[in-house]
């Protein structure tokens, strides 16, 4: 009879552990990929004001070749339309809200209050975030020409 509660409590003990083990790397996850969206977005706004300068300065000297002005005044533009096509932006908070929504659910593993972790309602939020951020990134977040194609 003990080790039958010994075996259920040691089994409650691995769930909690790898519950808070698999919210941790959803987290460390999500912060790495929200951070280099956001740093690739802001490269590319930044490129896109140095091109826009350069060109205008391009534009204002005798000896400059037409194709390095053409490319130099085209640049902002396509810079521009990367960005907005590939949603950096927006890829960034979607995963610092995926962050945010899985430290609270990690919160409630960790601090129960006087109540006993209920794992099974835990893991049930984890999967429905889950399948509510992948159905976001889905309408939000896809390429410019994977939703013309739907």
């Amino acid at each position: 009879m003990e080790s039958t509660e010994d075996d259920r409590a040691s089994r409650y003990a691995n769930q909690i552990q790898g519950l808070r083990k698999e919210l941790d790397t959803g987290i460390e996850n999500a912060r790495r990929n929200g951070k280099r969206y956001r740093r690739w977005s802001f490269w590319l706004v930044l490129g896109t004001v140095i091109a826009s300068f350069a060109g205008t300065i391009l534009a204002g000297l005798d000896d400059v070749p037409k194709l390095a002005l053409a490319i130099t005044t085209a640049l902002p533009g396509v810079l521009t339309l990367v960005s907005n096509s590939l949603k950096l932006e927006g890829r960034s908070i979607w995963f610092y809200k995926k962050r945010n929504a899985l430290k609270s659910i990690r919160t409630r593993l960790l601090f129960p209050g006087e109540n006993e972790i209920d794992i099974a309602a835990l893991a049930k939020e984890q999967d429905d975030l889950r399948i509510q951020m992948s159905n976001e990134w889905a309408e939000q977040l896809t390429l410019v020409a994977t939703q013309q194609q739907r």
